[in-house]
């Protein structure tokens, strides 16, 4: 008995202040959580997740959104599944943050319904490495295009920039309208007029290759600087693409410099790549092919398609690296999946030729037709190569002939060569049929 009062004393002792401690602050946001007040978790959880009068304590955060989750708040829900995609402060689960998401949704969060309908457009992987493991979530394209409407109906930038995004996909496609790209056009026309420096460099994009619009390069550089003005890097890298090759103003090497320079500082990895391309060339910047090829390595593990594609072509050439057909196809199919124009031509080649991978006329034909659909002069000629021989479709020569007539007026010098020769042979062969 005796130990146990002094046990008992002795934490009583401990857990009573000292006399030269100051008393600590009440905690309103705290106690109004605790008991239960809907508004005050989600308070707290914010301030917990942002460092905001009290540290920064992410799984503190998630704790406190789910107990306002099952209070009824829908932000709750939408901060739990932003917090299990990024998987901060819970373990990464697409599948855990759809179902949140879809809830924040179904309660009229803007942003809840963008992130779902990018679910929706993908589908979701099945979790098996977790204790309750999860089913595949199948794709829903009409209903993520459905979300993306509603909030494009709504002004939502974002929902309009996605909308247009996959517009700009459809209209690419077999069955793809130019009324895709035209309609896509307009909504980012409308997201730029929000302020929305994704769309402005998107729109950009479309001014410049005439894409839904009449080409402009003067309505180009005009939304790339407003969004380069926003801090978009990528805008800054394309401006210095602008430069560098004269899309609008005069040529400038150095000038184009500058603008890849500043756009790697702020993280744009085409900045990046394109650096690379400086010190691969080494007129402005002195020769340095292992700079260059860190460079576009370092690009390249981000993603970045340019950055595969040099990367590949460096294989390809045995430039700054050792020869290496296989991993520059590699590259190039990595690039050329993410819509890289360069990369599907050269990967329409290996598979012609079959350098680094096995000879396949219809991949090779397939990959031309991607290129083309960009308007690459040099997939245009090889396609049209492709329907006269009948490589990897059936001999299509009127086909033929449109394709090589779009590439000559493109500029391609074989191609024009080509449409000559054609010509002098229609011109002879009608003189001999008028001669019978």
């Amino acid at each position: 008995m005796r130990r146990f009062i002094l046990a008992t004393m002795l934490l009583l002792c401990l857990a009573a202040p000292r006399a030269d401690e100051p008393p600590q602050p009440e905690d309103p946001l705290r106690i109004a959580a605790d008991s239960g007040n809907a508004d005050a978790m989600l308070r707290l959880a914010l301030e917990y997740y942002r460092g905001e009068n009290r540290p920064r304590n992410p799984t503190v955060a998630a704790l406190w959104f789910r107990r306002a989750a099952d209070a009824g708040r829908p932000e709750a829900h939408y901060n739990l599944a932003v917090m299990f995609r990024q998987g901060e402060g819970l373990p990464q689960s697409d599948y855990d943050a759809f179902g949140h998401f879809e809830t924040a949704s179904a309660a009229g969060i803007a942003d809840a319904r963008l992130a779902l309908a990018d679910y929706l457009i993908s589908g979701v992987k099945p979790e098996t490495n977790r204790d309750d493991p999860t089913p595949a979530i199948a794709p829903d394209y009409k209903r993520a295009m459905l979300l993306l409407r509603y909030l494009a109906a709504q002004d939502h930038p974002s929902g309009c920039r996605e909308l247009a995004k996959q517009l700009l996909i459809a209209g690419a496609s077999p069955n793809g309208t130019e009324q895709d790209f035209v309609e896509a056009a307009a909504l980012l026309t409308r997201a730029a007029a929000h302020g929305d420096a994704l769309s402005m460099r998107m729109l950009g994009n479309c001014y410049f290759a005439g894409i839904g619009v009449h080409s402009d390069y003067a309505k180009m550089l005009e939304y790339l600087t407003r969004a380069a003005e926003l801090g978009d890097a990528d805008a800054i890298a394309q401006l210095g693409w602008s430069h560098e090759f004269g899309y609008g103003v005069p040529p400038d090497r150095a000038r184009a410099l500058e603008y890849y320079r500043k756009a790697a500082e702020q993280g744009s990895t085409l900045g990046l790549a394109k650096i690379g391309d400086f010190l691969l060339v080494g007129d402005i910047l002195a020769p340095d092919l292992p700079r260059a090829i860190k460079f576009f390595r370092e690009a390249a593990d981000a993603d970045n398609p340019y950055a595969l594609y040099k990367l590949g072509r460096c294989h390809a050439d045995g430039v700054g690296v050792e020869y290496d057909p296989v991993q520059a196809v590699y590259c190039y199919s990595r690039a050329a999946e993410l819509g890289e124009v360069n990369a599907q031509y050269f990967l329409g080649l290996a598979f012609l030729k079959g350098s680094g991978v096995a000879a396949n006329p219809s991949a090779a034909f397939h990959w031309f037709s991607e290129a083309a659909h960009q308007n690459d002069p040099r997939a245009l000629r090889e396609l049209a190569r492709c329907y006269y021989s009948g490589i990897g479709t059936e001999k299509d020569p009127e086909a033929g002939l449109e394709c090589l007539t779009l590439a000559g007026k493109a500029g391609d010098e074989e191609s024009n060569i080509l449409l000559d020769m054609q010509n002098i042979s229609t011109s002879e062969q009608a003189e001999v049929t008028s001669g019978f």
